[in-house]
Order: structure tokens, then sequence, then C-alpha cells
């Protein structure tokens, strides 16, 4: 991650997305129109939000090749074993790095890139990367955040 922190403590991990977010009006400006919308929700950094990453679990990532392009589709949830919340589409992709991690989702930053986009969701102790055109993420359960699906 180039702006958001991520420190480890005695009891977890700091999560720090301030130096993201105070660059990311600018960043958001030169991001291709569906990593764009993502990133700027309103909910994306709110922790308790509906429509954070954070503490999202890795369900599955699938390939597809879509008029000689790749495609890579993550799909995420709130717990293990529960309904996906939310399909990252990622859409002529360029650069896939895929690093094991038990646990959730900590955070995650998208950059500009000269491809169109670098996403980077970093995992406790694994991380995503993918370098593409652009991505669609859909959210398929409004209401279902964290807290609710306790």
């Amino acid at each position: 991650m180039e702006y958001i922190k991520i420190v480890p403590e005695p009891t977890g991990f700091f999560l720090d997305p301030t130096a993201y977010l105070e660059r990311l009006p600018g960043l958001a400006a030169e991001l291709p129109p569906g990593a764009a919308r993502f990133a700027t929700d309103p909910d994306h950094y709110s922790f308790f939000g509906d429509r954070c990453v954070k503490d999202l679990h890795l369900v599955s990532v699938d390939f597809a090749r879509e008029n000689r392009e790749l495609a890579v589709i993550a799909r995420f949830s709130w717990h293990e074993g529960t309904p996906v919340v939310l399909t990252i589409t990622y859409d002529r992709v360029g650069e896939l790095r895929l690093e094991s991690g038990e646990g959730p989702v900590q955070l995650d930053e998208t950059l500009p890139h000269e491809r169109g986009c670098r996403h980077e969701i970093q995992l406790i102790g694994g991380s995503i990367v993918v370098v593409c055109a652009d991505f669609e993420a859909v959210w398929s359960h409004q209401g279902s955040g964290p807290e609710s699906s306790k």
C-alpha cells in the first residue's frame, strides 16, 4: 500500500486510511469510472458501514476470457460460509498477484496506473493486487454489514 497505513499492534492492527483519503479527490480524477465510483463511495472507509471492505472474507477468484482479454472476478462475504455481498469484476487484467493469507480484508487502495488502475486489497497475512483497465464493484446485500450480520 502506498498511502494506507496498516501497523501490527499487540492486540491486532492499527488501520489508518487518512493519507489516502486526503489524496483521493485528486487520484479519483485519474481513475477509470468504475474504480473511481468504488474508491470514492462515502461508506468505503466507514468501518461500520454497509459498503466498507474491512473484515470481508475472500470467497473465490475466477477467471474469464472476454474478447481475448482476461477478466478476473473476486467475490467476498461478511463471514465464511455466508452469502456473497461484494463482487468485483476486473476488466482487461494486465497483472494479478495473489498472496494467500488467513483472515479477513484489512483495507484496500485503488491508484491510477498506466493501464487504468491498480487495486490492492490487504488481507491479514496476504494480499490481492490487480492491474486492469477498470473494474466494477457490485454490492448485493445493502444493510447486511458487519454489525447486522452478527
